[in-house]
């Protein structure tokens, strides 16, 4: 299978249409709940386009749940996501 690299105005087009069905984990991560334990989702970027980067929150500060992310928490678990194995 061939992968082709979206031009920057296609790829916003199509992230915009993720962002309207999910939360999209761009170098980015999420928290949840699970009875009651703070559990972190992190979401690495494509690495085959080396748009990967580690943003991990400071785990000092106290985490926002109001919406389900944060600038910073202190997790019991983290879970790393990645497209690609290699990664």
């Amino acid at each position: 299978m061939r992968k082709r690299k979206f031009a920057a105005a296609e790829y916003k087009q199509m992230r915009e249409a993720w962002r309207s069905q999910m939360t999209v984990l761009e170098n980015a991560a999420a928290f949840v709940r699970i009875d009651g334990k703070l559990v972190m989702l992190y979401g690495f970027d494509n690495y085959i386009y080396g748009n990967e980067r580690n943003n991990l929150p400071d785990q000092s500060a106290p985490v926002d749940s109001s919406n389900g992310t944060a600038r910073a928490a202190n997790p019991v678990l983290t879970i790393f996501l990645a497209h690609s194995p290699v990664f």
